[in-house]
């Protein structure tokens, strides 16, 4: 007889796991000690057993990790426990544009229509599709320009008229608690756009009172009453959204008959299509939209303030496991920075990167405020519009009394890498130049993978990996790292600067791009500005130099100074320097002497009395660069973004070695070369219309913001 202490062993979940543990238990029984399991029809039922035990095995883990948020992988499952949270899932949202209309009037003055309606079609193509967007408000036009001679109106327009990408729809519903006492109201639709949705309520098929009045989305359950017409919305089975209802205590019910109305746009089977229609606009380019079924045929303009952005599709599991127990946390109020970010990126979803530091942790401290940095989509920072609807949009209704949100504009510091390359042509078919490329795009996804979002930082170690990964060719590698600031100066003005690179920088590196400064020598000139640097004394201090000489003296060639300043001015080096102490110092003046100081430790850089008159060639902004003294980690603090001017081709300079040259020798050593610095003895043709064509137009437009990278 066997042990009475032998038991079927339940260690193994797998199939044949199951099928060996039940045949091992039936070896250990008398009856069956000396029997052929394989070979008999017992093998059989051993076979059904062990398929009956995996699938209960099976199931009963699937029922088991849809009971918790955090091991659910159906939507319904993660949905469900998201409502137990109080978290509806985002739906998807059609892409938005803002655009200008634009209509001509008639002999008399007047329009045939002085409204813009609600649902009016603006058309766009993209990647050779059609889209229809929608306005979801109605506008009125206003005059704009009017006849210099008669005093009539010429054209009316409204400036600003949001279009949202989607085709309408309406579902409508009777109430019928009497047959229907668990009566929902499903949108039929898997599409909307929640954000678009309107909610009415008829009082009956014969009574129409009701009709012209929307209920309003449930913020706060708190505030509500048993007269709050509000409505809650909630996803329900198989991505659809449910509306429902108070119960004459917490929000207004509803009686049989009422009829509940149903407003919402249906968004394209891919939402994010559409994004970007509009960006490439010009005065000289055919509009991206088109005024469909417009009263006033060919007379209607319509121009693109701000191109198509914020197409996306509803939100994903992961991202549910993710917000919903943090909505939960924050309790639709902002008291920590982490609620901030929460709601931003809840209900903002035109950004890219967010950023929210409480203001005791400001240089300086300033107590009583929290301050918000976004990265948009689209651009390099939000309009001043943009900023005040988030502020009256979404943290007003969060925010707690005595707290003062304050949304900055992200600070950019841009990345310029000087990358040397040992190559083995033995170990690849590509040519030094085709090797040149594929090591830039990997500098290029480092940068676009680990980079340009808030508190990435740039990890030296990682970035010489994926160059010396690029290839098989690449033996091995050396890269110098600058980085650079860029300003819109207020020309003609003298003005404050600062800076800051929060890095340790280098003595002596701190560089920039060429300027027109006021020159003392050339006080009774017509023309009595100078080309212009900024130059570190190694010491602290910044003062302000020019490469020309004295008016009326002479070069080392022999050439007069006048030539030598125009050539300088239309010739100077738009690429910073990467060191500039390693290369041999040009004569040089002084135009001011201590225009600013330099804090080496923290990178700040602080020019509190600037004057600049113009910049030099066509640089739409002042470039000031600086080298750190820590290559290992390059940090960004705050709302600092680290990112790479792919438009800028020194932004990312490569040099190509074979091995059959050497040892590979130090970047450094390619800083010496004249394509890293300004020719130093230019020659040109004459002086006076050269340095007057580089010298910028005082009414010439102010360049704006940063260069879009």
């Amino acid at each position: 007889m066997a042990d009475a202490t032998n038991k079927i062993a339940v260690d193994g979940l797998e199939f044949y796991e199951i099928k060996n543990n039940l045949k091992q238990f039936l070896k250990s029984q008398d009856k069956f000690k000396d029997y052929n399991f394989e070979g008999s029809g017992l093998s059989v039922l051993l076979d059904l057993l062990a398929y009956n035990t995996h699938y209960i095995n099976y199931y009963s883990n699937m029922v088991a990790n849809e009971m918790f948020l955090d091991t659910a992988t159906v939507r319904d499952s993660v949905v469900s426990h998201s409502k137990l949270l109080g978290y509806t899932p985002t739906s998807n949202r059609g892409a938005r544009a803002q655009v200008s209309v634009t209509v001509q009037a008639d002999e008399d003055g007047g329009i045939t229509d002085e409204f813009l309606p609600r649902y009016s079609i603006f058309l766009a193509n993209a990647g050779g599709k059609s889209f229809a967007f929608r306005t979801i408000d109605t506008y009125k036009f206003e005059p704009k320009e009017y006849s210099a001679g008669s005093g009539n109106i010429v054209s009316y327009w409204i400036p600003e008229v949001t279009i949202v990408e989607g085709r309408p729809a309406i579902s409508t519903f009777i109430v019928d608690r009497t047959n229907s006492p668990s009566q929902r109201f499903v949108i039929p639709e898997t599409n909307i756009d929640l954000s678009t949705l309107k909610v009415r309520v008829q009082t009956s098929s014969t009574n129409i009172s009701g009709y012209d009045e929307y209920w309003t989305l449930v913020s706060d359950p708190l505030q509500l009453s048993q007269t709050s017409k509000v409505y809650f919305v909630q996803e329900t089975e198989n991505t659809k959204y449910e509306v429902y209802f108070g119960d004459d205590i917490v929000g207004k019910g509803l009686q049989n008959g009422n009829i509940v109305v149903l407003e919402y746009l249906v968004t394209s089977a891919d939402p994010t299509e559409p994004n970007g229609i509009g960006a490439t606009d010009t005065e000289d380019t055919i509009p991206s939209f088109v005024w469909e079924g417009s009263s006033f045929g060919g007379d209607s303009t319509v121009d693109v303030i701000d191109p198509a952005l914020g197409g996306a599709e509803r939100e994903g599991i992961e991202s549910i496991k993710y917000y919903a127990p943090r909505g939960f946390q924050a309790q639709d109020r902002a008291v920590t920075v982490e609620d901030y970010s929460f709601m931003l990126a809840r209900d903002y979803p035109f950004a890219n990167s967010i950023y929210v530091w409480g203001g005791e942790d400001n240089t300086p401290p300033i107590y009583g405020k929290v301050f918000i940095s976004i990265k948009p989509t689209s651009g390099t920072s939000l309009t001043n519009q943009e900023k005040e609807a988030i502020k009256i949009g979404i943290l007003k209704k969060f925010n707690i009394v005595g707290v003062t949100p304050e949304i900055v504009d992200p600070d950019y510091t841009y990345l310029k890498f000087e990358t040397t390359v040992k190559m083995n042509p033995a170990k690849t078919t590509k040519t030094p130049n085709e090797v040149k490329q594929v090591v830039k795009n990997s500098i290029t996804s480092y940068v676009n993978g680990n980079l340009g979002k808030f508190g990435g930082n740039l990890l030296a170690s990682r970035l010489s990996s994926n160059i010396d990964s690029s290839d098989t060719s690449v033996e091995a590698s050396g890269t110098v790292i600058s980085l650079e600031k860029r300003i819109s100066p207020n020309y003609g003005v003298d003005a404050n600067y600062n800076i800051t690179f929060s890095n340790e920088i280098e003595p002596r590196t701190i560089t920039t791009n060429g300027f027109l400064h006021f020159d003392p020598a050339k006080a009774s000139f017509l023309d009595p500005y100078s080309l212009a640097y900024l130059r570190d004394d190694g010491a602290g201090q910044v003062d302000v130099i020019t490469y020309e000489p004295l008016p009326g003296s002479q070069t080392i060639d022999g050439t007069t100074a006048a030539a030598t300043a125009a050539t300088a001015a239309t010739t100077a080096a738009t690429r910073i320097t990467t060191n500039p102490s390693s290369v041999p110092e040009k004569p040089f003046r002084v135009l001011k002497e201590k225009a600013g100081t330099t804090n080496y430790k923290t990178g700040q850089v602080d020019m509190p009395s600037l004057n600049i008159a113009g910049l030099a060639g066509a640089n739409p902004v002042l470039k000031i660069g600086g080298q750190p003294r820590n290559f290992a980690e390059i940090v960004a603090d705050k709302n600092q973004l680290l990112v790479l001017d792919n438009e800028d081709p020194l932004s990312n300079f490569v040099d190509v070695k074979l091995s059959t040259e050497g040892r590979l020798k130090s970047p450094s050593s390619a800083r010496n070369q004249s394509r890293f610095q300004a020719d130093p003895t230019p020659t040109s043709a004459p002086a006076t219309e050269e340095k007057n064509a580089a010298k910028p137009e005082e009414s010439a437009p102010k360049p704006k913001g940063y260069p879009k990278c």
